[in-house]
């Protein structure tokens, strides 16, 4: 908020950002770390948005790397895992955290919520087979809650023609 009003600068934002992540453990923070970088990235725009994604990366990899490292991760830890994973993949475009996404997506059997985080990032830059790939998995969800992690991760593409696919599903089909 502080951003939007122009009392804090972008980099303010990431510098305390950078100091929270090397060292919080709370899911929350690391939610609020997440939503921030990723409204520097969309307030930046396509043409600006470089330095703020390598930030991204720069916090995230090492706090990742201390959190996958846990040989028994607690709710929380795994909860911190994910989040940090999303803001890699989506927000800071991580080549190696979609990769890992992918693989995830593929096995379907990591926990709830490394699932949910590798959804997210799979559906920012789903190819038009991979989209399919989420759309078939919300109609044959098993579960009220993995049909909704699917169908809200069709619309999270940034393809216009894949965008357009999901909404004409929300006009004819969506419940």
């Amino acid at each position: 908020a502080g951003h939007l009003v122009g009392r804090v600068s972008p980099a303010e934002v990431l510098e305390l950002a950078a100091l929270l992540a090397a060292t919080e453990t709370d899911p929350s923070v690391w939610r609020r770390i997440a939503s921030a970088t990723g409204e520097l990235v969309r307030l930046a725009g396509p043409e600006h948005d470089a330095p703020i994604r390598a930030a991204i990366v720069e916090l995230g990899v090492p706090a990742l790397a201390r959190f996958a490292g846990i040989a028994e991760p607690t709710d929380n830890e795994l909860d911190v895992r994910g989040v940090i994973v999303a803001m890699l993949g989506v927000g800071g475009r991580h080549a190696e955290t979609r990769a890992r996404a992918r693989t995830v997506v593929e096995q379907g059997d990591a926990d709830a919520a490394l699932t949910v985080a590798a959804i997210a990032v799979v559906a920012a830059t789903a190819t038009a087979e991979e989209h399919a790939e989420l759309e078939r998995r919300w109609r044959t969800a098993s579960t009220p809650q993995e049909e909704l992690r699917y169908l809200t991760a069709l619309v999270d593409t940034d393809d216009p023609a894949l965008f357009d696919r999901s909404l004409q599903l929300a006009v004819d089909e969506v419940r």
